[in-house]
């Protein structure tokens, strides 16, 4: 199952939950930058700090690990 969390032009958020037949489920929550610009820097971090702060937010109070990308 996939649960659209936020799009925006800069950041996409989505939730899966992986199930098994053995009734086994796994969440993931994927959270892709989408606004670097192709090699290069953005000319303001301001939307990329908007994102870190997101990031942030969602994983409050979770542990298990966090993988990040871009593009």
């Amino acid at each position: 199952m996939i649960i659209i969390r936020e799009i925006t032009e800069i950041f996409l958020m989505v939730s899966l939950l992986l199930s098994k037949q053995t009734s086994e489920e796994r969440h993931i929550s994927h959270m892709q930058y989408i606004a670097w610009p192709d090699h290069n820097v953005p000319d303001d971090p301001a939307d990329f700090l908007e994102f870190v702060l997101k990031v942030r937010q969602r994983r409050m109070g979770m542990v298990e690990p966090t993988i990040v990308h871009c593009r």
